[in-house]
Order: C-alpha cells, then structure tokens, then sequence
C-alpha cells in the first residue's frame, strides 16, 4: 500500500510541474470506459504465493474542474485465474469482483491531438464468486466479504479525428497499478498485491 501511494504522489507531483501552464475553461463532464489484462500474485500467509492473471472492465464518471485535476466514480468488474498449490494440492483458482472507486482523475491537454490521463485514489472490492477446482472436487467461496484497496492509472489519449468524432471522443492506452486489501478464510489471510495491468480506453465528453 505505501508503494502505490508514494508512485501515486510523485506521479501527480510530476503530471503538474509539466502541465501546470496549460489551463481549461468550465467544468467538464467525461464518461470513461476501460478493458484491461494484467497480473499479479496472490499473497498467502500459510500457504505458497502464487501468480495470476486479470481481465478488467470499468466504466467511470469523472468530474473536471476545468483547471487540472477532477473526481471521479463508476464500476468496475474483474476476472482473475491462476494455478497453485497448498496442503490439499495443485489446484486452479477463479475469482470474480465487483468494485467501486473514488479517484482523483486527470484528463488535460498535451497539444490538440493529445490529451494526458491520470487517476489515483482507493477503492471498495466485493467478492462475487470465489473457486478453487482441484482434481477431485471443487471448494467455493473459500474467500468471501469485502476490502478496501489503492489505485493509479497513467495514459495518454488522442482525439478522435472529426469524421470519427462523437461528443469529444478520446481512445488511449493507459497502464496501471493497484493493491488490494486482505480477505481471510479459516486457515489462511489472502491479499492481492502488486496488480499490474494495461487498458485500451475511450472517453467522450457530455
């Protein structure tokens, strides 16, 4: 967690030295739609880590203050899978979470093609479905209730070429990294730490 927030700050704190000079005029309302692959590792406290990988959706509503940096909200749906083992053997491990953020979001211009996206903030994660298959049977929801996790999202967008445009459309690439909080079972305290993951964006204006 005290990673992801240290990278967080230094991340704004450069974003604002380098844009500082560039203004927007008015408030301005931006939906942004997000899929993205990752991985990370599934940290055990009595049993073995292990990888695994991430499929992200997430749409999010953001506020911009028309100066440099806005708020924003939305959802977001995630499907991770990896194999492992512990005492009772190898198995393979499926989970699927639903997750509110409340981010500090950026969206601001570079030139008139380009525009720098930033978010960072926390965020609330629930456990939908949680399975473990191994070779002779299958245990669910080992893992079950919520937590609380941190986040940040750096990226670059381009606008949409007029022919192409609607409301201000943006598609981009943006990288990322998040943390989430411990989920426990009878034997065992789980968190999902050091997610890594790379998203295709589009972003339109109301």
């Amino acid at each position: 967690m005290k990673k992801i927030i240290c990278l967080l700050v230094l991340v704004c704190s450069l974003s604002f030295h380098s844009i500082q000079a560039q203004e927007k005029d008015g408030f301005r309302f931006d939906a942004v739609i997000m899929y993205g692959l990752g991985s990370g590792v599934a940290d055990n406290s009595n049993a073995p880590d292990y990888n695994f990988r991430t499929q992200e959706f997430n749409a999010l509503f953001n506020l911009d203050f028309g100066k440099l940096f806005g708020v924003g909200t939305g959802l977001g749906f995630s499907r991770l899978s990896g194999n492992g083992f512990n005492s009772s053997g190898d198995f393979f491990h499926r989970r699927t979470l639903l997750r509110v953020p409340v981010l500090l979001t950026m969206i601001h211009p570079i030139t008139e093609y380009f525009e720098f996206y930033a978010n960072g903030g926390f965020f609330w994660e629930h456990i939908r479905k949680d399975e473990f298959q191994y070779l002779n049977t299958t245990i669910e929801d080992l893992y079950e209730g919520s937590s609380i996790g941190a986040q940040f999202q750096i990226g670059l967008l381009i606008n949409l070429p007029d022919n192409l445009d609607w409301n201000e459309s943006r598609l981009g690439i943006i990288v990322g990294a998040q943390l989430s909080g411990e989920y426990e079972s009878t034997l065992n305290t789980q968190d999902l730490g050091d997610v890594y993951t790379a998203s295709i964006v589009y972003s339109f204006t109301f």
